[in-house]
């Protein structure tokens, strides 16, 4: 049913008594809305008589059209209208705050509708500045390496967080709304261990309301554990609570870079190996126990130093430049390398040097670590003599005879040359050793190896054997004939008496020769078969001469003395058995 004018009138006056906002009435049947003078300038409609209510509807911002529709038909369905919307008006938007309540006639169908509206605009400015200042805050605390905080501890003993930024679910793996009202579920993720020191400090702080800082762990639910570190500042409430503002932050990298700091500088100081640290511009800024001990020096001595004190007169320039290449390009070198100690003695180091960029991949120090290989180096060197030299004579052995003589082929073929093998066998050798015995025989071969050394020129090779038997290899022969000399000489002096004692001792020499190259392609094992067998034709000859090898007359005896090798060895090797059939006699 419509409203008569005096109703509406009495309507009016109800409004216009509102004094903190307009106040309007609907009447759904005629579709009037009576509007007090506020509710018409916070609308902005004329003052005066009612308006149709589609002139209102056209007031709201079409992009809160829909939502006051789906309000406004929950109202006529018997809820209450509590909308926040836009209006444009005059060119202007403004937010309004709309309330009402709906009457309804006999069957219960709505017939009109008392309510407010309000001029929010002001309050929705400051929502919004309020909003970019919280999105501004939580911007900030994005970027912040941990989580920001307020943290207030009530007088009953309660506490929670007011504020706290969104890594504190890295932190403690809380939402912040999970602790607005009750800081338990963050207290339950410290480590059992820490838990009430933690509570402990936090009460010394607010007791004191001095700065509070601690650094203690969180342990999750799936076992991991974090180290974290926290600092705040304390304020007292007029409640009687104490407020923190602060911040904790994720120092789990942090601590485990100290400790391997800590086990890094154990490392450096006990390191049984050599350690020194330059700059960039390699002056030595720290070393370690070890240096000294190996060097000699104590560290007072060579800070400020460069690693030159160390260098010895093996090395050039040019090696240490090529040092420095390899640092520059590689940022690495190992190598070995023979050091000075303080003392002036000289050692042998393994060493590796490596060069340590900053962050910006300039070089900032060199590390250089060293070990004292001297005994090591020793002991290798006297292996490989051992392996490559007569331990009698002190002439190279069958081994490094032969890769002498693979070099020497190999040299002749490059310069165009000529070589001699020369294959040496004492005669009487085996009566010396009879009559006088070993001792004297072994003095005897060191006397006479001297000997044949010094016929010999610089560059060629005396090797020994075994027994009596010796090899000497002739290079850098313009021609063969310059070797027939050096054949005599070795004759020579193998044949004149050696005194050993009480004893005179007297030996010849049966020598057989090879010569490279030869009109076929021959090799180093070759050549000395050669030789040997040339030797025999030089004792069978009479002894106390040489013999050189003959392809074509040789190539007979050559083969039987081959076959005569190989029983030989089939004996020495145990190859024979003798069997035999006992013949019994009845």
């Amino acid at each position: 049913m419509n409203e008569t004018p005096q109703t509406s009138a009495r309507h009016c006056d109800q409004i216009n008594q509102n004094a903190h906002s307009g106040s309007w009435h609907l009447d759904l049947g005629s579709q009037l809305l009576t509007c007090s003078d506020e509710a018409c300038r916070v609308l902005g409609l004329d003052v005066g008589a009612p308006i149709a209510f589609e002139r209102f509807l056209q007031c709201i911002h079409p992009e809160d059209r829909p939502l006051f529709d789906r309000a406004w038909d929950a109202a006529m369905c018997g809820k209450s209208l509590d909308l926040r919307c836009r209006i444009v008006s005059g060119g202007q938007v403004r937010w309004i705050h709309l309330r009402a309540t709906f009457k309804g006639d006999a069957s219960g169908r709505p017939r009109a509708a008392d309510g407010t509206v309000e001029d929010i605009t002001d309050l929705k400015r400051v929502e919004q500045a309020l909003n970019v200042m919280r999105g501004q805050r939580e911007e900030l605390a994005s970027h912040v390496p941990g989580m920001l905080y307020q943290y207030r501890l009530r007088p009953d003993g309660s506490s929670h967080f007011p504020y706290a930024s969104a890594r504190i679910q890295e932190i403690y793996g809380v939402a912040p709304e999970d602790v607005v009202e009750d800081a338990t579920p963050a207290f339950a993720a410290l480590h059992p261990e820490d838990r009430d020191r933690v509570h402990e400090t936090i009460r010394a702080s607010g007791q004191s309301l001095a700065l509070w800082h601690d650094e203690y762990r969180v342990q999750f639910p799936d076992g991991r554990v974090i180290w974290v570190e926290g600092e705040a500042s304390p304020e007292a409430m007029p409640d009687g609570s104490i407020l923190w503002h602060g911040y904790i932050h994720d120092v789990t990298s942090r601590r485990r870079s100290a400790e391997e700091l800590r086990l890094a500088a154990k490392v450096f100081a006990h390191a049984g190996e050599g350690i020194l640290v330059t700059d960039a511009q390699a002056h030595i800024v720290n070393v370690n126990r070890a240096f000294t001990v190996i060097t000699g020096y104590a560290r007072e001595e060579v800070l400020g130093q460069t690693p030159r004190l160390l260098g010895s007169d093996r090395y050039d320039d040019e090696f240490y430049q090529t040092v420095w290449q390899a640092l520059r390009e590689h940022d690495y070198w190992h190598g070995e390398l023979w050091c000075r100690r303080k003392n002036g003695s000289q050692f042998a180091a393994l060493l590796t040097i490596s060069a340590v960029p900053d962050m910006q991949g300039h070089i900032e120090h060199y590390a250089a670590m060293f070990s004292d290989i001297t005994a090591l180096k020793q002991n290798q060197q006297q292996l490989e003599r051992v392996a490559h030299y007569d331990l009698l004579t002190g002439l190279p052995n069958r081994l490094l005879l032969g890769d002498r003589l693979k070099q020497a082929i190999g040299q002749t073929r490059r310069r165009g040359m000529h070589l001699a093998v020369v294959f040496i066998d004492l005669d009487g050798f085996k009566k010396v050793n009879d009559q006088h015995g070993h001792a004297v025989g072994d003095k005897l071969l060191s006397v006479l190896s001297r000997r044949m050394t010094q016929v010999l020129r610089e560059g060629d090779t005396l090797a020994r054997l075994g027994g009596d038997e010796f090899v000497a290899v002739l290079v850098d022969l313009p021609d063969i004939s310059i070797s027939v000399p050096i054949l005599d000489r070795l004759i020579e002096v193998t044949a004149q008496p050696v005194p050993i004692g009480d004893a005179l001792c007297e030996v010849s020499a049966s020598i057989g020769v090879s010569y490279y190259p030869q009109g076929e392609d021959i090799d180093a094992d070759q050549l000395l078969r050669q030789a040997d067998q040339a030797m025999y034709r030089a004792k069978q000859a009479g002894k106390n001469r040489y013999h050189v090898f003959d392809t074509e007359k040789d190539c007979t005896l050559c083969t039987r003395h081959e076959g005569f090798d190989s029983i030989e060895k089939a004996l020495a090797n145990g190859q024979f058995l003798l069997y035999f059939q006992p013949r019994l006699c009845t």
